[in-house]
This record gives C-alpha cells, sequence and structure tokens, in this order.
C-alpha cells in the first residue's frame, strides 16, 4: 500500500490518533442545566453575554429572540475519531461528520431587581467553564447549578 508496511501504516494511525487527542478534538462535552443570578439587566446584559460567547467559543453565538441567545457548536463525535485511527488513510473521512450541539442561554427579570440566566444544552466543558468565570468574577452573579458530564 503505497510502499508501506502494516508497521509503518498502524504506527502513524496511533500518532494520528495522539495528535487528535492532545489537539482537543476530542474534547470533553458536557449537558448543562444552570440557573444564575446576576445584578445587571436587560439589553446591557445580553449585550455583554453575547460579546462573552463569541470571544471565549468556538462556535456561533446569535440572538434567537429577545432575551434568547444560541450557542451553537459542532462536535466530532468520538465513534468517527476511532473510525479515522483504525482506518487510517482512507478513515479521515470519517472526521468530516460533524453534529450540531446547542446552549441556550434565557435571560428573565429577577425578582431580586436583576436578571436570571438560565443555561440549557450541550457545550464544551471549556466553554462552560469560561462563561461561568465571567459570570462569577465580572458581575459577582451566584448560581444554582446542575451539570453533568455527557
Amino acid at each position: 500500500m503505497f510502499g508501506l508496511g502494516i508497521a509503518e501504516v498502524l504506527v502513524v494511525a496511533a500518532a494520528l490518533g495522539l495528535a487528535l487527542l492532545a489537539s482537543g478534538l476530542v474534547a470533553t462535552w458536557v449537558q448543562v442545566n444552570q440557573r444564575w443570578h446576576v445584578p445587571g439587566l436587560g439589553l446591557d446584559l445580553e449585550r455583554w453575554l453575547l460579546t462573552t460567547l463569541t470571544s471565549s467559543a468556538r462556535g456561533s453565538a446569535a440572538e434567537a429572540a429577545p432575551g434568547r441567545i444560541s450557542l451553537t457548536q459542532r462536535r466530532t463525535p468520538p465513534w468517527a475519531v476511532v473510525l479515522a485511527v483504525f482506518t487510517f488513510p482512507l478513515g479521515l473521512v470519517f472526521l468530516l461528520h460533524k453534529v450540531p450541539q446547542t446552549l441556550h442561554l434565557v435571560i428573565t427579570a429577577d425578582e431580586r431587581g436583576g436578571s436570571r440566566i438560565d443555561l440549557l444544552g450541550v457545550t464544551r466543558k471549556r466553554t462552560l467553564d469560561a462563561l461561568t468565570e465571567a459570570l462569577a468574577v465580572q458581575r459577582g452573579a451566584d448560581a444554582e447549578p446542575v451539570s453533568s458530564r455527557l
């Protein structure tokens, strides 16, 4: 096969698998169900959240409706990575398969005089960490999180 022996092909496939794992292609994804109470109100908070998501997440963040933001990210399923490694080099085509994952942010008025932000959906753990850190540090928010690993 292209002048390569089976040993060389296996070494290249193993190196590719390690490179994919190291590059973060096989990221940790989490199912999110969190509620945040934030002192800020209205459109200013919504614009700030949209800017924070756009700068910290690999994906597209957009205002779905007033008070609603959707973050859509594309995920390579684990089975595609496994098939790409074991059927290398032709199996690299499996890495083209992407599954969209969406995180919804719903912003409503809070009885405490601020805003309530509900986070629902699936996102990268790295994105969730960046968002929760930004909310906690910059806005002085407090959370009632319920999240689980996907």
